[in-house]
């Protein structure tokens, strides 16, 4: 890179991760506005994209705690420049990615199909939004422009809005891309809901991901609850499927995680998830707010509910200590105001 690469530097997806979107934009892996997308795989190859004079930019600038102005949209980015969050990840000079994302369309989903509405998509979900309209997806070129990364890389990620076990097509993807000749070292992984982790699907997927990372998103710790989010009465066939998942993979090489977006819908229920994950067998949890999409937007965090909130988060804390569930926290329940999480943890 450059002498300031023996720097520490505030992130490390700029040097590790990148991110496909359904229309070929690519990202860094995190919350980049993909308006300001630091290329499109359409028009250029990968490479010559993480390689960029752009993608340099950024890189450098994570030495700094002004970051640059694509890290803006970045949850942590206020925290750096009060210093509370301090450089950590020591830089390199990569050619390629480590990890590859690669971000289904928005019209591939199970739950509300190819032409979901606010009644039939899940409720957090963009796709329930009024109006919602789908992106142009490009999926088919944006697999084989990328074909040629592949033997460079540590880690594959194909997930999105979508479901990608949905029609099998997480396994269309990886057979464009040639994954079987590298799969005894690539760790391949998606977010599911769980639905379609039938025993066909399950068996399939071990037999071509042998190392493997899997989130299932369930975002309820009880049927009714399930129901109100995703609008299905599947909550049971979910835990089923996870049980499942968990008793047939290999521990060690078969990750599975379980994810729940938190809103005032569930919020009383986070003990009652770490229970289920203590009681599954999964191999940690992770907790997040969620995001004012779709319809759930008077159901999200606000000034008036933090400290219920803030609640939630201690009180997931020490039911994961009590039953030694790893817990994770995408974003803080607390998020808004820290504070609060200090005052009840005294």
């Amino acid at each position: 890179m450059r002498d300031e690469a023996q720097k520490l530097a505030y992130c490390r997806l700029p040097f590790e991760e990148a991110y496909i979107y359904s229309g070929g934009e690519v990202t860094f892996g995190c919350c980049q506005d993909r308006l300001e997308a630091l290329g499109n795989v359409l028009e250029q190859s990968l490479e010559e994209i993480w390689c960029s004079h752009r993608a340099e930019e950024v890189r450098q600038a994570t030495a700094t705690p002004e970051l640059h102005h694509l890290c803006r949209y970045c949850r942590f980015v206020d925290h750096i420049a009060k210093g509370i969050l301090k450089p950590w990840y020591e830089p390199h000079s990569p050619r390629w990615p480590y990890r590859v994302w690669i971000c289904l369309p928005d019209t591939h989903c199970n739950i509300g199909g190819e032409n979901p509405t606010p009644e039939t998509a899940c409720i957090m979900c963009p796709r329930a939004s009024v109006g919602f309209i789908p992106r142009e997806a490009h999926t088919d070129r944006i697999v084989a422009n990328i074909r040629s990364i592949v033997p460079h890389l540590s880690a594959i990620d194909i997930s999105g809005l979508s479901e990608a076990f949905w029609k099998d097509r997480i396994f269309d993807i990886l057979e464009q891309l040639g994954f079987s000749e590298h799969a005894d070292r690539i760790m391949a992984g998606t977010i599911s809901n769980g639905i379609t982790l039938s025993k066909r699907t399950r068996e399939r997927w071990f037999r071509t991901c042998p190392k493997s990372r899997i989130i299932v998103s369930i975002d309820a710790a009880t049927p009714l609850t399930y129901r109100k989010i995703r609008r299905l009465d599947a909550y049971n066939l979910v835990i089923s499927n996870i049980r499942d998942y968990v008793k047939e993979r290999n521990k060690y090489t078969n990750l599975i995680h379980i994810n729940n977006n938190i809103s005032l819908i569930n919020v009383t229920e986070v003990e009652e998830m770490i229970e289920v994950a203590s009681d599954l067998g999964v191999d940690g949890i992770m907790l997040n707010l969620t995001a004012p999409a779709g319809v759930v937007g008077p159901y999200t965090i606000g000034d008036d509910t933090a400290l219920l909130f803030a609640a939630a988060h201690n009180k997931a804390v020490k039911r994961a200590e009590e039953l030694g569930v790893a817990l994770h926290f995408v974003q803080p329940l607390c998020d808004l105001h820290p504070e609060l999480a200090q005052f009840l943890a005294a």
